[in-house]
């Protein structure tokens, strides 16, 4: 690791028509969420912008209440990763997958895969949720109490983080000249017997070029927060406020160092949706156009269930009723990201028209010029309140070519952003360190 001064990262969130719900139709394009030379097209421009890495969400192909009105994440992560990959170069590909359903040496083997298939730009995005119809879809019975999931996830990924480990650096020999491949000395049997998982493997697949994949987090709860400070490279989040985010930020890193771990090497990356004009209100109408796309009484509806309250409890043109919406008890998985849209609408006394202006999905949205966003990514930086963003453009792929012609620039002249990459593999691109110990 050097001592070069800090620069920002960015990612981009994969979404087939970017993060506005009425992009697809913006785009009229019925049928991007499964065309592969459509995402390779977004990965590119996100290469030619020099963002870390492409972050690819998942909701297990399940079909619920919101799809009727837009598209979803169709195909596998890893999968479509791994075809992206092949038309690309140097841009990091993180998957989410889960570390409550399927079983830890599926997992291992598929992110070791992916890492060997992309020459080290794998990364695996943990998460810990327990939606209904994935539990019902993995055969899952009733959900666990929050604690214990995470006890779950934790013994699941300990079994992954040694299957990683059951050959050493050197066990591959492949020696043509007396044909001995494989030094069997140097195989490791991992035999975990947990309460949840019981696993008695060899993986078969050689130390990957990263050594392992990179691991992030997903979530803002104090225990996601413990959990990504033991275990992750990078923790994904939702930060609305700045003095929130600047006390979450340094929150992460007290406890990365307190896992005997460089607080460095725990990148805290808020979402952030952009929608960028030349001006502001070039900006605000591209905004206000997709809102109207979608229609209002539809997007009070996605406000609603955000909260988790009926939609007839909000008023356009009013405040949001804090104390009624309050009374409402979501579950434990989504009270930090609800928590986050009530204080960011205390904060401002928003409208409900106003928030949903602002963005009803609960990630903190800039609408403005290419300046004005520029500013926004360089006050949480520089302030602490975040090492960089997961950005989710309004539509893909114009929302996502006008960030990287005319935001990207901007960051580059004001030195916090890279012009070139700096490495190889997504490690060295995060700058994160090596592998700790299983």
């Amino acid at each position: 690791m050097t001592d070069a001064p800090r620069q920002l990262h960015l990612n981009l969130v994969l979404l087939a028509d970017g993060a506005h719900v009425a992009g697809w139709r913006h785009n009229r394009s019925p049928d991007s969420f499964t065309d592969i030379d459509h995402f390779v097209e977004l990965a590119r421009i996100a290469e030619r912008g020099t963002f870390d890495a492409l972050f690819r969400g998942d909701n297990h192909g399940a079909i619920h209440s919101e799809h009727g009105r837009r598209n979803w994440h169709a195909l596998e992560p890893v999968s479509l990763l791994a075809a992206i990959s092949q038309r690309t170069e140097r841009i990091g590909l993180i998957g989410t997958r889960s570390a409550i359903f399927g079983t830890p040496f599926e997992v291992a083997r598929q992110f070791a895969s992916l890492d060997h298939i992309t020459a080290g730009r794998a990364g695996w995005n943990i998460v810990t949720s327990w939606a209904p119809e994935t539990a019902t879809a993995f055969g899952v019975g009733a959900e666990p109490p929050q604690e214990e999931r995470y006890r779950w996830a934790g013994e699941f990924v300990e079994a992954v983080l040694r299957l990683w480990e059951s050959l050493d650096p050197d066990a591959v020999v492949a020696d043509v000249s007396t044909g001995r491949f494989l030094d069997e000395t140097k195989v490791h049997e991992v035999d975990v017997r947990g309460r949840y998982f019981s696993v008695r493997a060899t993986l078969g697949s050689p130390r990957t070029p990263q050594g392992r994949p990179v691991l992030f987090q997903a979530g803002a709860s104090p225990r996601h927060r413990q959990y990504a400070a033991r275990w992750a490279d990078g923790l994904f989040t939702v930060q609305r406020t700045l003095a929130g985010a600047r006390g979450f930020y340094a929150d992460v890193k007290a406890l990365a160092a307190g896992h005997g771990r460089r607080p460095e090497d725990v990148l805290v990356l808020p979402g952030l949706e952009v929608t960028v004009g030349s001006t502001e209100q070039e900006a605000r109408a591209r905004r206000n156009g997709l809102n109207e796309l979608y229609g209002m009484e539809h997007l009070v509806e996605k406000i609603a269930e955000r909260l988790f309250v009926p939609p007839d409890l909000l008023k356009l043109d009013a405040p949001l009723p804090y104390e009624q919406v309050e009374a409402f008890t979501p579950p434990s998985r989504a009270r930090p990201f609800r928590d986050q849209v009530l204080a960011h609408a205390r904060e401002r006394n928003l409208t409900v028209r106003e928030l949903i202006a602002d963005n009803p999905g609960g990630h903190l949205s800039i609408v403005g010029s290419p300046e004005q966003i520029a500013d926004h990514l360089q006050t949480w930086f520089v302030e602490r309140g975040a090492d960089g963003f997961n950005i989710f453009v309004d539509t893909a792929p114009e929302g996502l070519e006008l960030f990287v012609d005319h935001v990207v620039p901007i960051l580059r002249r004001r030195g916090i952003f890279r012009h070139e990459y700096p490495g190889r593999t997504l490690r060295d691109i995060l700058g994160v360190g090596g592998p700790g110990p299983a």
